[in-house]
């Protein structure tokens, strides 16, 4: 990390990704917000605490679909915490039926718009390819840094392409390893789920993106959501060295490129 990065007022913390349950920090020095909640409340609260934030900090919920690795803390966020959530209507008519935020105080359930700031963080939403209702990627902003966040993207859309193309630092999925899920124990329909164009997005497929999209001035480049059963860290990297290296793509050294933990916080990125 280089001195320039480290002065920045804008920053990006996972504090899980993958199956188990995802949720993103997002903020600057004063406040921030939150993508998904697919952990526990406490589990978000012990987390933000341990990068030096505070839950009071968190001024609201940004949802990308209703899986329940997603939603998980939804309504504890919101019943102690009274944080407001947006997510797309037909989301969020989905989530008040699932047992697991069933008696969530509806008041605080906010109808996405294409387009919202928090405070002084501009935050736009954009429809992904998923078998989630109202399934949603984001581009957030402050001041001249920004990031786009697409997960559970079973294709790259020209929409998804956009937003990635268009932000400095990207958080893209990478789920599975293509040999590894052919070889597993899921069963045939599973797999063809996971596979296909409303699934997830595979190691060749995000991989062949960033080689084919990599600008040296591109700040970080983070792979989430990996499948436990189906990928590994050491396999998303070699995959994405090896399209690079096919491509002749050299990365530059102010560029961090990183998969993320399915089982503990990052530490604070720097936008």
């Amino acid at each position: 990390m280089d001195l320039f990065s480290c002065l920045s007022s804008f920053v990006f913390c996972s504090l899980n990704s993958g199956s188990n349950g995802n949720c993103y920090f997002i903020g600057n020095n004063e406040y921030g917000v939150l993508v998904d909640a697919g952990i526990s409340a406490s589990q978000i609260e012990k987390r933000i605490k341990s990068v030096g934030y505070e839950m009071g900090q968190i001024k609201a919920l940004f949802l990308t679909h209703d899986h329940i690795d997603h939603i998980k803390g939804v309504k504890t966020l919101v019943n102690r915490y009274k944080i407001p959530v947006y997510a797309r209507e037909t989301c969020l008519n989905s989530i008040v039926k699932n047992p697991i935020v069933k008696n969530v105080n509806s008041e605080f359930l906010k109808i996405l718009n294409d387009t919202i700031n928090i405070g002084d963080i501009h935050i736009e939403s954009y429809d992904t390819p998923h078998d989630g209702s109202g399934s949603v990627g984001y581009y957030l902003s402050y001041e001249d840094k920004n990031l786009t966040i697409a997960t559970d993207v079973g294709h790259i859309t020209k929409i998804v392409e956009t937003y990635l193309r268009k932000a400095d630092s990207i958080v893209i999925e990478s789920n599975y390893d293509e040999n590894m899920l052919r070889n597993s124990s899921y069963s045939y329909a599973l797999k063809q789920r996971i596979a296909g164009d409303n699934g997830h997005l595979s190691n060749e497929d995000a991989a062949d993106f960033v080689a084919k999209h990599y600008r040296p001035d591109l700040k970080n480049i983070l792979l989430c959501h990996l499948s436990y059963n189906n990928n590994t860290p050491d396999l998303v990297m070699r995959c994405i060295y090896r399209h690079l290296k096919d491509k002749r793509v050299k990365i530059s050294q102010l560029t961090s490129m990183m998969p993320l933990s399915r089982n503990k916080q990052s530490s604070l990125i720097y936008l």
